[in-house]
């Protein structure tokens, strides 16, 4: 007769899951698009994504997904590729409605050679 194995140590702690996605990040997701002023059919073509799809992120339609961590996974990321970083959405208790100021090297961000006048 083979031994047992031991019993583990207690209940399986999983990850904390991020929410799904939320109403503030779906207005968040429509200012800094049009912010850019990006049209949302060349967003969508651009992040090879549906109109419907767009439009269920922002807020303005049906859900166009297989689940909602789907949803939440794709909005997070397009959020991220109009210049939303996961920095900011931690650092504040609430998604502001308000896009992102831009940085720029006048900011004071040195360029790589200091030899060269930025601008």
């Amino acid at each position: 007769m083979l031994p047992r194995a031991p019993a583990p140590p207690g209940p399986l702690q999983l990850p904390r899951r991020p929410p799904a996605w939320a109403e503030d990040e779906a207005r968040l997701l429509q200012a800094l698009r049009e912010a850019a002023g990006r049209d949302e059919a060349v967003f969508a073509k651009a992040n090879a994504i549906s109109l419907a799809q767009l439009r269920a992120l922002e807020g303005r339609g049906q859900s166009a997904f297989y689940s909602e961590d789907i949803k939440a996974q794709l909005g997070r990321r397009l959020l991220q590729r109009l210049g939303y970083t996961a920095e900011q959405a931690f650092a504040q208790a609430t998604l502001p409605c308000q896009p992102p100021e831009a940085t720029t090297p006048s900011d004071g961000v040195q360029e790589r050679n200091p030899g060269r006048p930025i601008g």
